[in-house]
């Protein structure tokens, strides 16, 4: 059997610079890194509404101003299900997060907005390297973060904390691993997002490899992979992580060739046959959605 199959594919002319993609309640919630709003879609990516979060005159908000926001995860906050947003650290501007309530109508000031600044500077204090947030995702009782790799700042770190870390994040207890990669490339494979199968106790990941030595500057485009880990539950604790698998999405499918892959997430799983949801940025404001078929 073929391990990935494209289902089908989308471009998004109107919503700038994909970066995250989550599934919850038949609804797939798209995050731009300088888009003002959140797109909600169903799974055929017909228009379901958008929640608003800035007011800005730019189609896209100026670089030098954007919250970044890179990646996203569900979670259960005291109770309530919720989509968390983060923005990538790399910038004071872009220590902010979001956490936005799924299961009432969403309104503005529903939103609550909070600033892990004081997270960010610990991390840089641990020796993380460059900070770039860019994957996210709710394993058992914790969270895992990314910190994706560039040209000078070559490797991806997994930071794993406490649920709520930005509530408390002067206190709150994490560790740092190394991620290991299987294949070789001549430019750096960074981790772009990450989501998390709980049947599997599965870790599935976006990597792409994009022409930059920082985590400002964009550089050109690569190739873009999906890999995965397996067993991530009990390697939590681990100095070092090694990925399972990996694909190279660019050689599997040349509609991929061209796109930086930013995010991904899972519609539906059985036993280890996926349905899943990517999505690109080309740097140009522009996203597109892909709907795959993966079997692992």
């Amino acid at each position: 059997m073929k391990n990935l199959e494209l289902i089908k594919s989308l471009t998004l002319p109107d919503f700038p610079s994909g970066s995250s993609i989550n599934f919850y309640d038949g609804k797939l919630y798209v995050i731009g890194d300088d888009a003002k709003s959140i797109l909600i879609l169903d799974e055929h990516y017909s228009r379901h509404s958008v929640i608003p979060l800035f007011d800005d005159l730019h189609d896209r908000i100026p670089k030098a101003l954007k919250p970044d926001f890179e990646t996203s995860a569900i979670i259960n906050s005291e109770g309530e299900d919720c989509l968390l947003v983060l923005g990538s650290g790399s910038r004071p501007n872009r220590m902010r997060g979001l956490l936005i309530p799924l299961n009432r109508a969403t309104a503005i000031e529903q939103i609550k907005a909070f600033d892990y600044q004081e997270f960010i500077e610990r991390l840089i204090a641990n020796d993380l390297g460059e900070i770039n947030i860019e994957g996210s995702a709710v394993v058992a009782n914790h969270c895992i973060l990314s910190n994706r790799a560039n040209g000078k700042n070559p490797d991806n770190k997994f930071v794993v904390a406490e649920i709520g870390f930005w509530n408390h994040p002067v206190t709150t207890l994490f560790s740092v691993a190394a991620l290991k990669l299987p294949t070789k490339s001549d430019k750096t494979i960074g981790v772009s997002e990450l989501c998390y199968d709980p049947l599997n106790d599965r870790l599935l990941m976006t990597l792409s490899t994009e022409g930059t030595d920082n985590a400002y500057e964009d550089g050109a485009i690569g190739d873009s992979y999906t890999g995965w880990i397996d067993n991530i539950s009990k390697k939590t604790n681990d100095t070092s992580i090694e990925l399972s698998g990996i694909i190279n999405l660019s050689e599997d499918h040349r509609e991929f060739i061209g796109e930086k892959i930013e995010g991904i997430c899972i519609e539906s799983v059985t036993n280890s046959n996926y349905v899943l949801h990517l999505v690109s940025d080309d740097d140009k404001g522009h996203s597109k959605l892909f709907k795959i078929k993966l079997s692992i």
